[in-house]
């Protein structure tokens, strides 16, 4: 199930860098996924806050 969401979420971040014109090859450690991994940090409200804004 975590696995599962966390995977729909970076789905999502990527596809939504693609559509903003980011490099599919970047350092995801840096890019959308970087991103989603700050949110996903502040803990399970969060994420579902995002998760159900997308």
């Amino acid at each position: 199930m975590l696995t599962e969401l966390f995977e729909r979420a970076a789905f999502r971040a990527g596809w939504r860098a693609a559509r903003a014109g980011d490099p599919f090859h970047e350092n995801p450690l840096r890019g959308p996924l970087a991103c989603f991994a700050r949110q996903w940090g502040r803990g399970w409200a969060a994420a579902n806050d995002v998760l159900e804004a997308a």
